[in-house]
């Protein structure tokens, strides 16, 4: 899991598409356009259609087709298993998981084609305080990870898998309370560093002629009309 989050970082920073050189706005309006088509229709072939362009999307952003299963299929499982709580109605239960898939490759699309600065940049100029929020969390995610890592392997190493099913929960509960320790201590120290080093309570955002729009724009937005008027002209034929 931790590659895989790695990975989507690379892709932003390294790929080489048009996608990549479309501005960050651009495909912001694109993702929140396409988002709001998605959560908004009920039709199972629009959904099916929303999720293959998808797909080709990423496809086209040069995201390894078996990375882009794996990521896909942590969702999956969650809407499945809630999908399975509204059978027998068939065609919501399709829909749900459609919707799901659907948003999924959609987010993978933004994250692997725009880097994380120009996206918390964005966000910066509408709300400084909460894009803060969000690149510190962006931030410590990795190092909890890390930290999740190396003392999950040293409790297998000390026979957590050959352990009794009590012992195994009493292992999870004092792993889960030495990180909550340990993250809160790390987050103290990371903190300090980050004042001393001109820290004043805000991160600092990119200009907005980095942030302006350029000819590859010009694709995603006509693409996201194209969607929006075939969409609309099929529902007044």
């Amino acid at each position: 899991m931790h590659s895989d989050i790695y990975l989507l970082d690379y892709y932003a920073n390294t790929g080489n598409t048009i996608f990549h050189h479309a501005s960050a706005i651009s495909k912001l309006v694109f993702v929140t356009g396409y988002l709001l088509l998605i959560v908004f229709s009920y039709s199972i072939p629009l959904l099916a259609f929303f999720t293959l362009m998808n797909i080709l999307l990423c496809l086209l952003s040069r995201i390894n087709p078996s990375y882009l299963l794996k990521l896909v299929l942590y969702p999956f499982y969650f809407a499945a298993f809630f999908a399975l709580s509204q059978l027998p109605n068939y065609t919501l239960a399709t829909v749900t998981i459609l919707r799901v898939i659907a948003t999924v490759t959609l987010m993978v699309f933004l994250i692997a084609t725009t880097k994380y600065t120009y996206l918390f940049s964005i966000l910066g100029k509408l709300s400084p305080t909460f894009a803060t929020v969000l690149l510190l969390t962006y931030t410590f995610l990795f190092i909890f990870i890390d930290m999740l890592e190396s003392m999950w392997n040293v409790m297998k190493i000390r026979g957590h898998d050959s352990a009794s099913f009590t012992r195994k929960l009493k292992n999870i509960g004092n792993l889960l309370a030495l990180i909550f320790i340990r993250t809160i201590t790390e987050a103290e120290k990371i903190y300090n560093i980050m004042v001393i080093r001109g820290f004043k309570g805000r991160i600092m955002t990119l200009s907005s002629d980095e942030l302006a729009l350029k000819k590859n724009d010009m694709f995603l937005i006509m693409l996201i009309v194209i969607i929006g008027g075939g969409i609309w002209l099929s529902r007044m034929i």
